[in-house]
């Protein structure tokens, strides 16, 4: 394929991944699609970054450019108001061949979309789970009047939109996107190296032969820690431990570690914050099972992850990855607290059963979320876009 010329837009980028999976997602993207001769630019902000990062110019990370825009202390809060970008923005569009834009409910994708209509680039959105109605219901008033007013007039004018999972699909055509403009492509993930798992135990107190389960992701409302607390609270396996590894990002870890106190297991929960890459791949060395006990989910990059891992995944229904238990790598249960701490029961306690699942969950990553396959998918695509055979 001919080199494209592809920007793509966000509120927030690499390293600042504790905004979660969809920074990571969107470098792994951009360095692959690099990698193949595509000239490839990030416009975003300096949210979440280090002092020490170069800001306001165009910098090279992975074979493409970054541009960090500054940021005030008011462009930082939802909806991320960040006008900063528009002149970086009227500099890069009139050489962009197709633009993406990332993370649904923002007005930084509108600044970005109206500059791109007057100057007919076409442009790809991507919600990344924004849309999904229980999402909507938290700050229910704010979100109707966004969507109204800023969201759908964006979804009526993408040329394209990527729906990560058939249920986002569902939620892309409840705000009016027409259909024939929404193409399923999932996430994807590189093949990960998984090691260093007993310096990990070593590192957090956690005896070689203790089963662990590991959380990894945002410790947010949405992501249904209590009901992950409570379940392992009430499991049969008095000695497992329930690693959170994650940023505390509405009080939801403080609360949930008070839950664990209460219940007379806060002695097995043990939170260790935000971690970076080599933390993250001893933690999925180290772990026994992945459990993920969400009220919403786009395509969870931690799923993702600890499916190239090898780690038997325990989710509920809302993480909206039924190919976990169609290929034996793991269970997909209600929100159900009961529920939970069956399957918790059931699994940790066949050994055998686990490792047939660690099997089929590196199988199932390489068959359906190999991130070679899935920037393929996203070449056809913006290739379509540009005119390109």
């Amino acid at each position: 394929m001919d080199p494209m010329r592809i920007l793509k837009v966000m509120p927030f980028f690499e390293p600042a991944t504790q905004f979660g999976g969809v920074v990571s997602q969107a470098g792994l993207v951009c360095a692959e699609l690099a990698a193949r001769g595509h000239v490839v630019r990030v416009l975003t902000t300096d949210m979440g970054q280090e002092e020490s990062l170069q800001r306001d110019r165009w910098i090279e990370r992975d074979g493409y450019l970054v541009y960090y825009a500054s940021t005030r202390p008011w462009n930082r809060v939802v909806p991320y108001w960040t006008p900063m970008l528009a002149s970086p923005l009227r500099q890069t569009l009139p050489a962009t061949q197709v633009l993406t834009l990332n993370v649904g409910l923002t007005l930084t994708n509108r600044l970005a979309a109206r500059l791109a209509h007057r100057l007919g680039v076409p442009y790809v959105y991507n919600a990344e789970g924004a849309l999904c109605p229980e999402r909507l219901r938290l700050k229910r008033f704010g979100k109707s009047l966004f969507l109204r007013v800023v969201e759908r007039p964006l979804l009526a004018g993408a040329a394209a939109c990527q729906a990560v999972t058939d249920k986002e699909m569902d939620d892309l055509l409840g705000q009016g996107a027409p259909r024939e403009r929404i193409h399923k492509i999932p996430n994807g993930i590189p093949a990960l190296q998984t090691a260093g798992g007993a310096q990990f135990r070593q590192r957090h107190g956690i005896p070689a032969a203790v089963p662990m389960l590991l959380f990894l992701g945002r410790l947010h409302e949405i992501k249904g820690l209590d009901l992950l607390i409570e379940a392992f609270a009430g499991t049969r396996h008095h000695q497992a431990v329930l690693v959170l590894a994650g940023k505390d990002e509405d009080g939801s870890g403080r609360r949930a570690l008070r839950m664990a106190q209460n219940l007379g297991v806060g002695d097995r929960v043990i939170p260790i914050g935000h971690v970076e890459a080599a933390e993250k791949l001893q933690a999925l060395d180290a772990a026994d099972l992945f459990a993920l006990t969400s009220r919403s989910e786009g395509l969870p990059n931690a799923v993702l992850e600890a499916l190239t891992a090898g780690l038997p995944c325990l989710l509920t229904e809302p993480c909206h990855v039924p190919e976990v238990a169609e290929a034996g790598a793991g269970r997909e249960l209600p929100l159900s607290v009961d529920a939970i701490r069956l399957a918790m029961d059931e699994m940790l306690a066949d050994s055998a059963g686990l490792a047939l699942m660690g099997r089929a969950a590196k199988d199932l990553a390489r068959q359906d979320f190999a991130l070679e396959q899935v920037v393929g998918a996203l070449e056809e695509l913006y290739g379509s876009l540009c005119g390109l055979p």
